[in-house]
């Protein structure tokens, strides 16, 4: 999977994931466009990517099964 040309460093989670000053390294325009866009939610933005898990493994605890049956629980089903 690691052969030439491949560059897995972009499948991490970086610390500054969410903040727009990130994209100052684009060449010409793009470099501040998303920026300034997304200047008024920088700080919103990386306080929400904090919380992203990047194997999903928090969203799927209790599994599906114990999520249907405490639900039917609730319904008196």
């Amino acid at each position: 999977m690691n052969g030439a040309g491949y560059d897995p460093s972009g499948l991490g989670m970086s610390h500054d994931i969410g903040d727009p000053r990130r994209q100052e390294g684009l060449p010409g325009g793009y470099a501040t466009q998303g920026q300034s866009v997304s200047a008024p939610y920088a700080q919103a933005n990386m306080e929400a990517a904090k919380k992203t898990n990047p194997m999903n493994a928090v969203s799927q605890e209790p599994g599906i099964t114990d999520q249907v049956d405490h639900f039917l629980s609730l319904i008196g089903a």
